[in-house]
């Protein structure tokens, strides 16, 4: 099948504290011509963000987008983050139909800051248990999902100290034991991506990789308010280099400009992991 799209235009968060993964997004967003503004902390605070079908949050820990540096270390329209005001606008942004897409460390910004249903799966877990230092981990992906198109079956994740996603349910167990009340609806989120249930090791090297990892989802989607946000939990487009799964980024702001996602056939079934709760 076919879908008109339009061309999407997209605002790049740029903190001001440097930021590696900022520039190589903005290389590969202009080396394949996506309309795109760099958006500062005060832009995300004060400006129009609805003429924008998506904006992007590339890597960076949740500390430094909500804070920034600190008063007194830089000059001061230099210091402070998004703050609450930002990270309001953002939801509001998103709510009212936009799309907000995460890269790899700021997934934990939007799990935190926007209460979504999913978790890191290996954020507690200790390096001396599970340790992934910048390797490639095979995936399997869901053909189907129009965030995928275009993919191969399998792809290459590059994991540096990255994600993995488990779905948070609610917890039918109280003080008291448990509650006799109706099974919980699902929380809604689509996977992509999942990392491999074996063989999940491509290059380089890995430390419990098959006991944390395997399995367990790479790339969701979710749906706030009327609009979308899409956790990518690995770099698909780290120093320019995995052209493999630049597609995944690029049908997440085509799928932007769409007022719905067309439905898509699930691959065959999978197990697909859920935490305990929160």
């Amino acid at each position: 099948a076919l879908h008109q799209l339009k061309a999407p235009k997209s605002g790049l968060y740029k903190s001001w504290q440097a930021n590696m993964d900022e520039g190589w997004t903005r290389w590969l967003l202009t080396e394949y011509a996506f309309a795109h503004d760099t958006l500062h902390d005060a832009d995300i605070r004060d400006g129009d963000l609805s003429k924008y079908h998506a904006i992007i949050l590339p890597d960076q820990s949740p500390r430094g987008i909500l804070n920034g540096h600190r008063p007194g270390s830089m000059p001061e329209e230099f210091t402070g983050g998004l703050g609450l005001e930002g990270t309001l606008a953002l939801k509001k942004y998103v709510e009212q139909g936009g799309t907000i897409v995460a890269l790899d460390e700021a997934s934990d910004f939007l799990i935190t800051h926007f209460g979504l249903p999913v978790r890191n799966a290996v954020g507690t877990v200790s390096s001396r248990s599970f340790f992934i230092p910048g390797s490639l981990i095979r995936m399997d992906i869901e053909t189907g999902h129009p965030l995928a198109y275009g993919m191969p079956e399998q792809a290459a994740a590059n994991f540096v100290r990255s994600r993995a996603f488990e779905v948070v349910k609610m917890d039918r167990m109280g003080e008291g034991g448990k509650e006799d009340i109706p099974e919980p609806p699902a929380p809604d989120v689509e996977v992509i991506a999942h990392y491999a249930k074996k063989d999940l090791l491509m290059s380089g090297w890995a430390l419990g990789e098959k006991r944390y990892l395997g399995g367990k989802a790479a790339m969701v989607r979710l749906p706030v308010g009327n609009g979308d946000v899409v956790l990518i939990g690995f770099r698909p487009q780290f120093r320019g280099q995995p052209r493999g799964t630049y597609k995944l980024l690029f049908n997440a702001l085509h799928a932007a400009t769409l007022d719905a996602l067309p439905k898509y056939e699930k691959s065959a079934p999978k197990d697909e992991p859920t935490a305990g709760t929160e």
